[in-house]
């Protein structure tokens, strides 16, 4: 009946393990560095992410398992455009409430009688930058290249899942479901063949968030001087020129060049991260990992077949209680 070799699907769960730590660490870099750690957190955290949990099946049948937790899913009702519409709004209204001029130190830069007409100036270009930048949430491109990358990890373990727990491979052709059968496999052994990643993921990936600021709960988020003023000394790292030049239109340059050396003060730069993570597994051989088909039965349990139709199936597959099988 011939073999079927597995040497690359394998492969692909120490090289795709990797890459989605790569990815994660380029991203969380790229989202620190734009918007902070205590935003940040909104965009990584298990807390909004709510299903991190992915199931890895070590024998046979379904009865010993093992969790991963990989970056989350949002619930379909407070994803990441919700968080960033909320803080929108809230961060508008706090914008429309305040004298932002003396908020931001910028009335030590004119006449106690300019700071009204600065702040008619100011609150429409401060809403105007942060909703283009908070807009900007859902188009981070190393968060989308993450979630690529986490949504290939699941589907590479969804797929030596179902070999260790179903002792076989799946195969699907038209209608019809079939299990082969495979000489000399066992799922203890096939799974020793990857379970240093297991491992690896369990001890390294809360290491990942443990740097984030959890401090303010975006679920139902209040806004408070102190907060605010954290948000926007990062948010507007890089609006000063913007800043500076509607003081030169609205002023003169002598005002201008004082609020660019208040706004130099204020803007925190937040620095690059450098994760402190064990070192990367490696396969133990490059030998080939082949199997003898010894026979093909037809697949008749629903549920054996409602797996293997979502592991085959190249489109959306619904968030469950987990991460298994989910694809966008």
């Amino acid at each position: 009946m011939g073999d079927i070799a597995y040497l690359n699907l394998i492969d692909s769960v120490y090289k795709n393990t990797e890459e989605y730590f790569t990815k994660y660490q380029l991203a969380y870099n790229d989202i620190v560095k734009k918007y902070g750690t205590k935003i940040g957190g909104v965009f990584l955290l298990p807390a909004y992410r709510t299903t991190t949990g992915l199931t890895i099946n070590t024998v046979s049948g379904n009865t010993s398992t093992q969790t991963i937790e990989l970056l989350g899913v949002y619930p379909s009702s407070t994803d990441l455009s919700y968080y960033a519409n909320d803080l929108k709004t809230k961060m508008s209204a706090f914008i429309d409430s305040n004298d932002m001029t003396t908020f931001l130190g910028f009335n030590n830069a004119m006449l106690p009688e300019a700071v009204e007409y600065s702040n008619i100036n100011l609150r429409g270009t401060l809403k105007d930058m942060l909703i283009e930048i908070i807009d900007g949430f859902t188009q981070n491109s190393a968060l989308i290249d993450l979630e690529s990358s986490r949504n290939k990890l699941i589907s590479t373990f969804d797929k030596v899942n179902f070999i260790v727990e179903n002792q076989g491979d799946g195969m699907i052709s038209g209608t019809t479901f079939n299990l082969a059968t495979l000489s000399g496999l066992t799922s203890s052994d096939f799974y020793g063949k990857y379970s240093s990643v297991v491992t690896y993921i369990q001890n390294n990936h809360t290491k990942l968030t443990e740097k984030l600021d959890t401090s303010v709960n975006f679920n139902s988020l209040s806004l408070t001087n102190n907060l605010v003023s954290d948000f926007l000394s990062v948010l507007l790292q890089e609006q000063v020129d913007t800043i500076v030049n509607m003081y030169t239109t609205i002023s003169n340059e002598d005002t201008a060049q004082k609020v660019r050396e208040i706004l130099n003060d204020f803007i925190v730069t937040p620095s690059e991260t450098k994760f402190r993570l064990d070192k990367t597994p490696v396969k133990k051989d490059d030998k080939g990992i082949n199997y003898t088909i010894s026979s093909v039965d037809y697949l008749t349990d629903d549920t054996v077949k409602t797996k293997l139709m979502n592991i085959k199936n190249n489109g959306k597959v619904s968030l469950g209680a987990t991460l298994n099988y989910y694809k966008t």
